[in-house]
C-alpha cells in the first residue's frame, strides 16, 4: 500500500464539495446504570437530569434536522447516558426521525453499555433496522476493572448476555473497546475472544482519553498504539472485522483516495443534540459545558462549529508537511479540549500516533 499524494487545495476542495448535516447525535438521557471510570458524561456532569429527553424536543429537533440534512441523508445516533434506560424514548426517537426524514434517513443507531438489552428489544431494533454498537473492552477482567455499577460489581456477564441477543436476532453488533495503557498486554486476546464471540461488523478500538477537562489519564506511546492496533488490523479481519480507525486509513491508501475526517466534525457535517436541547460540535463538548448553542439559534456555518471546521488539516499551514496528510481523522474534539484547553487545540499525541500509523502500513 502507497499513501495517496495530496495536498491541502484537494482536502479543501472535497470539503467544499459537501454539504449539509450527515450525522446526528443525540443525547436521549444522562442517567446511566453503570459508572465508567473513563466516562466523560458522568464525570462532569454535577446534577445529571433524571428525565429522558422530551418527546416534543425529539420532534423540534427533527424539524431542523429535515432543513439542515444533507442530500446524501443523515444518520441519527442515539445515546446517553444508557439510551436503554428510557426504552420507550428510543422506540418513539426511531419513529419521529424516520416520520420526518423518510429516505433521508439513512440509518439509526444506539450506543448501549448492553446490559439493558433483552431479547424483546433486540427483536424489535432488528426489525427497525436499528445499527447497535455494545460497549465491550474485551476479557471479562479487563471489563469489569472500568466498567462497573455503582457498587462496584462489574457489567460483562450482563453486557455480553445483550450483545448475544443481538446475535441471535441476526443483528451483526458493533463493538466499541475503550484500552487503558495497562490493559495493552491483554488486547490481543481481548479482541480474539469478540471477534469469536460475537463476529462484530466493526471494532472500534479507542485509547482512554481524560475523563475530564484538564485531567489525565495513562495512555500508551503513540508509536507503541500504533503498532498494536496495526497488528490487531491484521489478525481480525481474516475474520471479517473491520479495526477501526486502521480499516479507513486501509481504505483510502488502497483506493488512492485521501480520506476526510471520521466524525465529519471538519467541515460542518456532524451535530450533537443533549437532553435540555442544547446543540454543539460533539456530545463530548456539550457534557463538559463547551461550545453549545440554542437549538432555536442553530447556524452550522457559525460560532463553534465554524471553530471546529477551521481546525481542519485542510486549513492549517502545521499540517501541510505533515506525511498523514490526508489519512488523518482529526482526533477526537472532546481530547484535544480536555488535552489543550479548546476544540480547535490538537492533540499531539494523536498526530504522532497517525504518522506511524500510516508509516507501519506503507512498510
Amino acid at each position: 500500500m502507497r499513501r495517496p499524494v495530496v495536498d491541502q487545495d484537494q482536502l479543501a476542495d472535497r470539503e467544499r464539495a459537501l454539504s449539509g448535516l450527515r450525522r446526528l447525535e443525540i443525547e436521549l438521557t444522562q442517567i446511566c446504570n453503570l459508572q465508567c471510570d473513563y466516562c466523560f458524561v458522568t464525570r462532569n456532569l454535577q446534577q445529571p437530569t433524571t428525565r429522558p429527553m422530551a418527546e416534543e424536543l425529539l420532534e423540534a429537533i427533527a424539524a431542523t434536522v429535515s432543513t439542515l440534512s444533507s442530500p446524501e441523508g443523515v444518520e441519527v445516533v442515539l445515546t446517553g447516558g444508557e439510551p436503554l434506560s428510557c426504552w420507550p424514548s428510543v422506540v418513539r426517537a426511531v419513529e419521529i426521525f424516520a416520520g420526518a426524514l423518510g429516505p433521508r434517513l439513512v440509518g439509526a443507531s444506539v450506543l448501549t453499555n448492553g446490559t439493558l438489552l433483552r431479547p424483546d428489544r433486540a427483536a424489535w431494533l432488528a426489525e427497525n433496522r436499528v445499527r447497535v454498537t455494545v460497549g465491550l473492552d474485551g476479557t471479562q477482567e479487563v471489563h469489569d476493572a472500568h466498567r462497573r455499577n455503582s457498587v462496584g460489581i462489574g457489567s460483562w456477564r450482563r453486557a455480553f448476555r445483550g450483545a448475544s441477543s443481538l446475535v441471535d436476532e441476526g443483528i451483526v453488533p458493533d463493538v466499541s473497546m475503550v484500552v487503558a495503557d495497562g490493559d495493552c498486554a491483554s488486547l490481543s486476546q481481548g479482541i480474539e475472544w469478540v471477534c469469536d464471540a460475537l463476529g462484530p461488523a466493526t471494532l472500534s478500538v479507542v485509547p482512554a482519553a481524560p475523563p475530564t477537562l484538564g485531567g489525565s489519564v495513562p495512555r500508551p506511546g503513540p508509536e507503541e498504539w500504533a503498532e498494536l492496533i496495526v497488528a490487531l488490523h491484521d489478525r481480525a479481519r481474516t475474520t471479517g472485522t473491520r479495526v477501526a480507525p486502521v480499516a479507513d486509513v486501509v481504505d483510502a491508501m488502497t483506493d488512492g483516495v485521501p480520506m476526510l475526517h471520521s466524525d465529519d466534525g471538519a467541515w460542518g457535517g456532524s451535530m450533537a443534540v443533549d437532553v435540555h436541547g442544547n446543540a454543539g460540535p460533539s456530545l463530548e463538548l456539550l457534557s463538559a459545558g463547551v461550545g453549545a448553542v440554542a437549538l432555536g439559534s442553530l447556524d452550522l456555518a457559525s460560532g463553534p462549529f465554524q471553530r471546529w471546521r477551521d481546525r481542519s488539516p485542510a486549513r492549517n499551514a502545521e499540517c501541510r508537511e505533515c506525511s498523514a496528510l490526508g489519512l488523518c481523522g482529526n482526533a477526537s474534539m472532546y481530547a484535544s479540549t480536555a488535552a489543550g484547553g479548546s476544540p480547535a487545540a490538537r492533540d499531539p499525541w494523536h498526530c504522532r500516533m497517525q504518522r506511524h500509523l500510516v508509516n507501519a502500513l506503507e512498510g
